[in-house]
């Protein structure tokens, strides 16, 4: 499996590596110069921040000894040596490891300028590189198709369509589009994978997500919201009124009950099927680099959730917006993040969604026999 070698390749055998051979740092398929070295800390790949930061044109600056300011794509950052938060004009960022101060100059985990900016980043064990590549910079399609050579007959662009249709929770977890699990499958991101899908859906073992994913295919949240929605049909206005009293102790399920009364027939059949779907493909990919399932088998759940929600939207916006719904469904509250996200998503040309048609043929490739 790609991912263990990486692993094997970072934690097992880098400490001999970087003895023998110092690790380069290539930006845009140029070698850059740095005056520390890359190094490896508590797991996690470290290089110096204001050369990677030239090499893509990222305006920054040095406030004090100690921090280092970023400002890109109307964001701002503060990043503090010693501390594992960066601070963000859009929130924190919590990197893999904390920023280090060497001889004046700052380390920080190469994985921020994906975590953080967007970019993609990754390890070349032949090239005994960390490789830092802007989007435009480099072909995602030959790129995804590298890293998962057992997709199992889908072509490149029909992956990138399959991982943006999650795209929402994505852009604002600050994940990158070209992996399964929103990252690429570093010991540390293994780990904090592992975290999530214990805390978020009690996920830890391969029994566990087998469960899990059946029922996100299968049923879903939007079992429950159907079925809701066919009870309040049949309801009067007073009987309906009566239900909300008796539901008073439980405030979330009262505000529930109201967002299925507005919105049910404007939600349709499609009722929550994007949050579900997306979900799905959120979390199989998380259960991916959590080695709970095989990449084939991530693949063809992946795969098989994109079509679904292509069947069930009209389009991009369609299924971002029902997306949206779904999480209001679920929490009763806005999400300025997701707002944000979706308006990116829809408006900026570096966006997968403004790359990759809707209507784009999912179907797998069919294999002749010569």
């Amino acid at each position: 499996m790609l991912w263990l070698f990486i692993v094997l390749v970072f934690i097992m055998s880098f400490d001999g590596v970087f003895a023998d051979n110092p690790i380069s740092v290539i930006v845009n398929g140029i070698q850059i110069e740095c005056a520390e070295m890359p190094r490896l800390k508590n797991g996690i790949v470290i290089v110096q921040a204001e050369p990677v930061l030239k090499a893509l044109a990222i305006k920054y600056g040095r406030p004090d000894a100690h921090k280092l300011s970023i400002e890109a794509d109307g964001i701002s950052i503060v990043i503090t040596a010693g501390s594992i938060i960066a601070e963000g004009t859009k929130g924190k960022i919590y990197m893999d490891t904390a920023a280090s101060l060497s001889n004046g100059k700052i380390l920080i985990p190469a994985t921020f300028f994906r975590q953080a900016l967007g970019y993609d980043v990754f390890w070349d064990a032949s090239a005994g590189a960390v490789k830092i590549r802007s989007h435009q910079n480099g072909d995602s399609n030959i790129f995804i198709k590298d890293m998962y050579p057992e997709a199992g007959g889908f072509r490149s662009e029909q992956m990138m369509w399959a991982l943006a249709a999650d795209g929402i929770s994505i852009y604002a977890d600050r994940r990158s589009f070209y992996y399964l699990g929103g990252a690429d499958p570093t010991y540390f991101m293994i780990q904090s994978r592992k975290e999530a899908l214990k805390l978020w859906w009690d996920i830890s073992s391969k029994e566990d997500a087998a469960q899990v994913i059946k029922w996100l295919g299968e049923e879903g949240y939007r079992d429950d919201f159907n079925k809701l929605s066919e009870m309040l049909d049949t309801l009067t206005e007073e009987k309906y009124k009566e239900v909300l009293k008796y539901y008073s102790y439980d405030t979330k399920l009262q505000n529930q009950i109201k967002f299925i009364k507005e919105h049910y027939k404007t939600m349709g059949q499609k009722s929550m099927a994007a949050w579900d779907y997306c979900n799905l493909i959120n979390v199989t990919g998380l259960c991916y680099m959590a080695g709970y399932v095989t990449e084939e088998e991530a693949w063809e759940l992946t795969m098989f959730a994109a079509q679904t929600l292509q069947k069930s939207f009209k389009s991009w916006e369609d299924l971002g917006r029902s997306y949206i719904m779904g999480y209001k469904f679920m929490t009763g509250e806005e999400n300025e993040k997701f707002n944000e996200a979706l308006e990116w998503l829809l408006k900026d040309e570096k966006s997968p969604w403004a790359k990759y048609q809707w209507d784009l043929t999912l179907k797998r490739e069919e294999t002749k026999n010569m």
